[in-house]
């Protein structure tokens, strides 16, 4: 029985497993330097005598959200076309429909958030 296992298989999964973690990591790593660097920059901003807005907000702009998009969709496709063409089982090409279809929805989340992005510019322009 032990004789049967696909070790390539299991290397494969266990790499991907591995690599996930790791960005993982490195993400919450890089966010967590991140807020580290703003908090001593309001502190010094405070020491000096400096006025701090309470909410600060970051201008997000509706492209992050397009890059995603773009992204997933990427990856749906990607996934879909590997498994058709190479894999043994074709059927678990259906894997791939999931990420494209977060591609596809937040392709529609942009669409609507340009048109409000662009809403309000045209508010703030006539008043």
């Amino acid at each position: 029985m032990i004789e049967n296992i696909d070790v390539t298989g299991i290397v494969a999964i266990l790499t991907v497993m591995a690599a996930g973690v790791i960005i993982a990591i490195v993400a919450i790593m890089t966010w967590y330097g991140n807020r580290k660097m703003e908090h001593q920059a309001k502190m010094k901003a405070i020491e000096k005598g400096a006025s701090i807005p309470l909410s600060a907000e970051k201008i997000q702009t509706p492209y992050r959200t397009l890059k995603a998009a773009l992204v997933w969709t990427a990856v749906g496709l990607g996934i879909y076309v590997s498994l058709v063409h190479y894999a043994e089982e074709p059927e678990a090409a259906f894997l791939g429909i999931i990420p494209f279809f977060v591609g596809i929805a937040l392709f529609v989340s942009w669409l609507v958030e340009k048109r409000s992005v662009k809403e309000k510019e045209e508010q703030t322009s006539s008043a």
